[in-house]
């Protein structure tokens, strides 16, 4: 028995997609060609990996087991790859990395500024992730650094700061107009906006106390759009919502407990030693920046 490496890409891709066609335009195959690799590998493996219900690809108990296994491989060979690329060419053509949404803007823009000064050949590809977001493409072999509150299991991390997040609502939201300092209760009969997690597995939501009464989005920028046009509470980055807050236009709510909460943000690099000159360049830059700040 000897499977392919295009074979587990094929049979991830299925499940990713949720379809055979879907996974077919994505890989830039045809469906037959990649019916066949998923057909051969079952019979190769002697296991059914996935069932076809409607037009939609389901994962057997079997495949999902073996689903991250071969995550796990693709990930390893596409990170030997890369440092293969970065070797031979010396420094890197693109540097991905991806930030949580609650890391302080200003601090990122100036590492960046100093990174394009000193290492002008490389760009950058910056994405924004939400709480284990970072984390799961780090695992995954799709970013090279990640600043992140998760970090993944099996790999080092440095701490670069705390991310202070404060409960706040606009200034003239009913919860600010009590003369008591506010219970949970008083909380649960009012909008909780929560931050959604934008990993695709083992989601979870920022901040969230538990009650039915919540809206979900997707970024800091629409959770602080809901808050100011009063649509809700919500707990943010002090640093995001300091000028507001200076200007009166929201206002810290007077709870009796949990006022704030601190989030340790961590710097995780792909894999130790698989950083080209560019990446690594641009590592101790933010953590140099991290110590000034």
């Amino acid at each position: 028995m000897k499977t392919s490496l295009e074979q587990w890409i094929a049979f991830q891709a299925v499940v990713d997609q949720g379809s055979y066609a879907q996974a077919a335009a994505h890989l830039h195959k045809s469906q037959s060609t990649l019916s066949y690799a998923i057909t051969r590998l079952e019979e190769q493996l002697g296991l059914e990996l996935l069932k076809v219900e409607g037009r939609k690809a389901q994962l057997t108990p079997i495949g999902e087991v073996l689903l991250a296994h071969s995550r796990h491989l693709t990930a390893e060979v596409q990170q030997i790859e890369q440092l293969a690329k970065n070797l031979s060419s010396g420094w890197e053509h693109e540097i991905r990395l991806v930030a949580d949404a609650a890391c302080p803007v200003n601090y990122l823009m100036d590492v960046l500024r100093i990174f394009a000064r000193d290492c002008p050949q490389s760009r950058i590809r910056l994405t924004e992730v939400v709480m284990s977001g970072g984390a799961e493409l780090i695992h995954e072999g799709k970013a090279d650094l990640a600043i992140t509150a998760f970090v993944p299991s099996g790999l080092l991390a440095d701490k670069l700061f705390d991310v202070e997040f404060i409960a706040v609502a606009h200034h003239e939201h009913p919860l600010n107009q009590f003369d008591r300092a506010l219970e949970s209760k008083d909380l649960n009969a009012y909008t909780h906006i929560v931050i959604s997690d934008s990993a695709r597995e083992k989601k979870q939501d920022r901040g969230w106390l538990g009650s039915d009464n919540k809206w979900t989005v997707t970024t800091m920028e629409k959770s602080l759009a809901a808050v100011r046009h009063q649509l809700g509470y919500a707990w943010l980055p002090k640093p995001l919502i300091t000028p507001l807050i200076d200007r009166g236009e929201i206002r810290e709510l007077n709870l009796k407990t949990g006022l704030s909460y601190t989030a340790s943000m961590y710097l995780v690099q792909c894999v130790e030693g698989a950083l080209g000159p560019g990446a690594a360049l641009l590592a101790g830059l933010l953590k140099q920046h991290a110590r000034c700040n």
